[in-house]
């Protein structure tokens, strides 16, 4: 465990508790690093409240630190005035809804604003998708993003919706897509989910991120604050679990949760408590950052090519690459509906598809080929 790293795993713990960190801990560690990784966790708030109370960032960190605090207050309020808004339009409208993640997850924060998010993420009856389209566009929203589950809106400065007509998409872990089909029935009478319902679907939604691209350190602080604040019928969500195939994934978070941000007073005892184990899977969390990495992605479909040896050899390095040209079709239709209704062009399609990736992801072709060709070995989720 690097400085940095012990010092921003210390700053979350103290956080996620109002507690004033160890100076010693932070004077040992370049807090610019520390906070460029909290920024890349989207947990730069979390961590400001903390330091800001040692006095030991200064001069330019600092004042960057306070602004980012105060900006992601600002922000939380502005996003929670246009829920509001759309919110009491849907309730005139007679639209049933759901608010997700992070706009209920913020109340379990010890402070307004620090638990960041970029979204305001509503589940709605899809059956209202047109009138909810007109709704935004009539009000100077652009759509960013209409996709089979979801479309995004967007107005600047920062306001951002995601309204789903469902929580997991084909595309999807199956266990999760199966159990959330008929998510409304999960429901309880007045619009929400119960608090074991809400604390298995944000484990659900982080899994999903877990196995795929990789999730960070704020899906550490969700589940933690979530074990301290939820009362929770724990017969029942370990129930549900299991239905899930996520037992082991929860028993694991919780875990590393308690380990990082148990004991705020003793910046050493999470060190101290690592096993190997649980070494490897901070790891992973911590190498993932905000939004997946994209050495996690390549590591997942490598892993579906490789052949017995975790070792990549040069037939498994030509495997993945003849797979990102020539993904499976389907999933591709979605993106491109006219060769779906003509499928007998579907290898225009791909020609197109070429064309468009060439274009327009160089810099992410040219890092993705700089992994393929500096990866030794392999490194996926370790659950």
């Amino acid at each position: 465990m690097t400085n940095e790293q012990k010092a921003l795993y210390h700053l979350m713990a103290c956080g996620l508790h109002g507690a004033v960190p160890d100076a010693s801990v932070l004077a040992q560690a370049d807090m610019n690093e520390v906070y460029r990784l909290s920024r890349r966790h989207m947990i730069a708030a979390l961590t400001a409240s903390a330091a800001l109370k040692t006095g030991v960032p200064d001069g330019e960190l600092a004042a960057q630190m306070q602004r980012d605090l105060d900006t992601a207050v600002y922000r939380a309020a502005m996003m929670d005035d246009a829920r509001s808004w759309l919110c009491a339009f849907m309730d005139g409208a007679g639209i049933r809804y759901l608010p997700l993640k992070g706009i209920l997850l913020q109340e379990l924060y010890p402070e307004y604003g620090l638990r960041e998010m970029t979204d305001n993420d509503i589940l709605f009856d899809a059956a209202y998708r047109e009138p909810l389209r007109a709704f935004f566009l009539e009000n100077g929203y652009e759509q960013k993003e209409s996709a089979a589950h979801h479309d995004s809106y967007h107005k600047p400065p920062f306001y951002n919706f995601e309204m789903h007509m469902a929580l997991f998409s084909t595309a999807s872990l199956a266990s999760l897509y199966t159990y959330y089909t008929d998510v409304w029935d999960r429901a309880i009478p007045d619009g929400d989910f119960s608090p074991e319902d809400f604390y298995l679907y944000i484990l659900a939604h982080a899994y999903k991120h877990y196995k795929g691209a990789g999730t960070g350190l704020r899906t550490l602080a969700d589940i933690y604050v979530c074990s301290r604040r939820l009362t929770l019928d724990r017969a029942y969500v370990e129930g549900e679990l299991d239905r899930l195939g996520m037992r082991a994934f929860e028993q694991t978070a919780l875990r590393l949760a308690g380990i990082l941000f148990g004991t705020p007073d003793d910046a050493s005892a999470c060190e101290r408590a690592l096993t190997d184990e649980y070494a490897r899977h901070l790891d992973y969390f911590t190498r993932s950052g905000m939004n997946g990495s994209a050495n996690t992605e390549i590591d997942k479909l490598l892993r579906t090519l490789r052949p017995d040896s975790d070792r990549l050899t040069p037939a498994v390095r030509l495997r993945y690459i003849f797979a990102r040209l020539f993904p499976p079709a389907a999933p591709l239709y979605k993106a491109y509906p006219f060769f779906g209704r003509h499928r007998l062009l579907t290898p225009v399609m791909y020609i197109v598809r070429a064309g468009s990736v060439l274009t327009g992801k160089k810099d992410r072709i040219a890092s993705e080929l700089q992994t393929l060709r500096s990866s030794q070995d392999f490194y996926d989720a370790p659950l």
